[in-house]
């Protein structure tokens, strides 16, 4: 049952706040006084979207909000359980949908003032009310509702409920899992490099100062390299009689 509805900067509306009394509410009025806009604001705020030029000329955004109660009991449980599977506090069956529509950036939707996804809300608004008209949507034409109609019907909603939880507990222990396989074979993998490496070193049979020695002998091939074959000949006859090994 919606409690209140607020809507500010919406088509023509500036600022409304509208309390729907129990039983049925009639809006009556003149042509073009704004009555569909009330129907419209309640289909942004479920649906989270609006169209541009829904935002009231000369504001840069628009606000609606609607205050809702839940008293049907297999749709509590349903909504329930989706909201602490998404850490969202539900008080007794209220539920406060609000969503800041900009003109320019992205809207801001909220459930019980915290920040959720479009796709969230959504779901959620798809569950609490249903607009529809002569050429509208009908909740029970979404086959996505269809297996909810049955589980009401059924008196299954508890079991598929504790099913959820149960999928979503054995989910999250084969992603832990996988994480924990992946970590084995980084180990195992890093492992192996660093005995590829340690052989590496020990074919080479390193000695003490050798990198110096190899500096040396560099130098030395490279003056044989600059000073031309002649000199390079007679350089090495001249290191070879005094015992320089090249």
């Amino acid at each position: 049952m919606l409690l209140e509805l607020s809507v500010k900067n919406f088509g023509i509306i500036e600022e409304i706040t509208w309390k729907p009394s129990h039983g049925l509410n009639v809006i009556t009025g003149e042509t073009g006084a704004g009555k569909s806009l009330v129907v419209d604001a309640v289909g942004a705020l479920l649906s989270a979207k609006v169209n541009e030029e829904d935002i009231r000329y000369g504001s840069e955004d628009a606000l609606v909000e609607g205050i809702f109660h839940i008293s049907h009991e297999s749709v509590l449980e349903q909504l329930q359980a989706l909201f602490l599977e998404k850490g969202i506090q539900l008080e007794e069956g209220t539920i406060i949908l609000t969503c800041n529509f900009h003109r320019k950036g992205r809207n801001s939707p909220r459930i019980n003032g915290q920040a959720v996804t479009k796709p969230l809300l959504r779901e959620i608004g798809a569950s609490i009310a249903d607009i529809h008209g002569q050429s509208g949507h009908l909740l029970l034409l979404d086959k996505e509702r269809h297996l909810d109609f049955l589980d009401s019907y059924a008196h299954t909603s508890d079991l598929r409920r504790d099913f959820s939880v149960m999928a979503a507990e054995f989910h999250q222990i084969e992603r832990e899992l996988q994480t924990l396989s992946r970590s084995e074979k980084d180990r195992y993998r890093q492992t192996e490099l660093l005995r590829f490496q340690i052989n590496e070193i020990r074919e080479a049979e390193l000695k003490e100062n050798e990198e110096e020695e190899l500096e040396r002998r560099d130098g030395l091939l490279l003056n044989i390299a600059e000073g031309g074959t002649r000199f390079s000949f007679f350089l090495v006859v001249e290191l070879m009689r005094i015992g320089i090994k090249i």
